[in-house]
């Protein structure tokens, strides 16, 4: 089977000047890139990066990020890529448990001054023998991208040949995903778990060579890589990155002519919110990828109304490699398009069992099992992977769903209190850990209400300890500190006294019913 490397051998035989990469600063073609992707290769084996080590990557979507992806591949290391909303708490955790012996961060990334956060953690990490700065001046233990660029002209190509030798086929980048017992986990997926995943997804899409594609999300999800990143490479394509600002994605679907992007419902929401939107020329853009949340019915109408654009729903987890059900373009119906989330790609099979993992008849709700190219495991924690993934390779995705009468898959809820905010997951418990570690709190319950921006997002509710005062601003700063942005609450509401259990759990359910009033 191919390798990633044989994919750029073709794109260099086929295509060499065709525009690959493009982003905010600059934009390569496909010889530049594997030209870029040979010279990090080269810098890591002058660092002593082998086959099996790990490569941590903090960075936004820069050309730079894939480049790091495939070079660490080439010579068998792991890519390692880490969430640039988390904070300094949650990076820790994840240095801890991958060990990577470089890291590639950026100086700042939006408001994270990742020097000044990461400086101190850092120098705990003994494992942690190199630190790449992208960007800026380093004012801590580290050394400049062009430094690491340069000692890369120390190595011979013949390293390539011993590197490819030795290379590790077992695990070729770990991406994470929380759990719902607040500790995000390592997923680790393989190349032929992505190399399969695009090929699949090619197919159903129907991609054209040398299409076009933007991709705004950020670029440590697992949607990043085989649907888009890779995809692109598999079919000769160029891709664009950005981060999604809705007036600036706009102007670089204007100004590159994108024909397909991957997004979340929220983006296109937001886009269609621009004022004065009819001033962007946005006909190249023929469809949306969505995926990350339910889309609903009238965000679709209004995009096929003003963008005159259609979409694809996806549904897929990390640990599938990314979507695994998509809808189609032919053939389906306009209720098939936006009331379920379609048909398995080739490649995967799907079913819904019930509580005892037993199939489930057509039309009965169940928990959503997917078998085919998905992850070989969590990084470091077989007791977790055992849990989600069985001996026959069937992976137990903790949603609800059923097939219906024509056979597609439709969603049917959450089997455990987990929320998408804007395509990003949030778990409850990890957020009520951190407010319960206010010194005035007495105990919470965080649970999620209906937004018209970010589909559901957080409300905390909040019993403070009895002599003290405490305000919604100090428990919402309070999680700014401590968690990403978006698994910040939005609301925090302070009563007196919570719902109980005889076991002194909040009822939840009572402030379910309350919500469901309420909205």
């Amino acid at each position: 089977m191919w390798q990633f490397d044989d994919y750029f051998q073709e794109a260099i035989w086929t295509c060499p000047e065709r525009t690959a990469l493009v982003d905010s600063r600059k934009r390569i073609n496909y010889r530049e890139y594997a030209e870029s992707i040979d010279q990090v290769a080269k810098g890591l084996i002058a660092l002593g990066i082998k086959s099996g080590d790990r490569v941590a990557i903090l960075l936004p979507n820069i050309i730079e990020y894939p480049v790091l992806f495939f070079a660490a591949s080439k010579i068998g290391a792991i890519s390692v890529h880490y969430n640039t909303r988390w904070r300094a708490p949650e990076i820790e955790y994840a240095l801890n448990d991958t060990t990577p012996k470089i890291l590639f961060m950026a100086s700042k990334i939006l408001t994270n001054d990742y020097q000044e956060m990461l400086g101190p953690v850092i120098s705990k990490c003994s494992w942690l023998e190199n630190v790449i700065l992208i960007d800026g001046k380093p004012e801590i233990s580290a050394i400049t991208y062009e430094d690491f660029l340069e000692k890369g002209n120390e190595v011979d190509s013949s390293a390539f040949d011993i590197s490819k030798a030795e290379k590790n086929q077992d695990v070729a980048t770990i991406l994470f995903s929380s759990g719902t017992t607040g500790r995000p986990k390592g997923v680790m997926l393989t190349e032929e778990n992505l190399i399969l995943n695009a090929g699949a997804w090619s197919r159903r899409i129907g991609i054209q060579k040398g299409y076009i594609q933007g991709f705004f999300l950020p670029l440590f999800h697992a949607g990043a890589w085989s649907g888009n990143v890779f995809m692109a490479i598999y079919n000769l394509g160029t891709l664009v990155l950005d981060v999604f600002e809705p007036e600036r994605t706009l102007e670089i679907i204007e100004k590159e002519k994108i024909s397909m992007m991957g997004c979340v419902a929220t983006m296109i929401s937001m886009m269609l919110n621009v004022p004065d939107l009819d001033k962007y020329d946005c006909s190249s853009l023929k469809l949306g990828l969505i995926g990350g949340a339910p889309v609903p019915v009238e965000v679709v109408r209004q995009a096929k109304e003003k963008l005159d654009m259609d979409f694809m729903i996806i549904y897929g987890l990390t640990e599938s490699t990314n979507g695994n059900i998509l809808t189609t373009l032919i053939g389906d119906t306009e209720v098939h398009k936006t009331e379920t989330i379609g048909l398995p790609i080739e490649g995967y099979h799907v079913k819904i069992v019930d509580k005892e993992r037993n199939e489930s008849p057509r039309g009965e709700v169940g928990e959503i099992a997917i078998k085919g190219p998905i992850f070989k495991g969590y990084w470091n924690n077989p007791e977790e992977t055992g849990k989600k993934k069985d001996k026959d390779g069937w992976l137990y995705s903790g949603d609800l769903g059923m097939i219906d009468q024509d056979g597609y898959f439709r969603i049917s809820g959450r089997r455990d209190e987990m929320y998408i905010r804007g395509g990003e997951n949030v778990y409850p418990v990890e957020v009520e850990d951190v407010i319960q570690k206010h010194p005035k709190v007495l105990y919470c319950a965080v649970l999620a209400i209906p937004d018209p921006v970010f589909n559901r997002v957080g409300r905390a509710y909040i019993v403070i300890k009895q002599g003290v005062t405490c305000t919604e601003e100090e428990i919402i700063t309070h999680c700014r500190e401590r968690l990403a942005v978006f698994k910040t609450p939005k609301e925090v509401i302070i009563r007196d006294e919570l719902p109980l259990t005889g076991v002194r759990k909040v009822m939840k359910k009572v402030l379910k019913a309350e919500i469901e009033k309420e909205f």
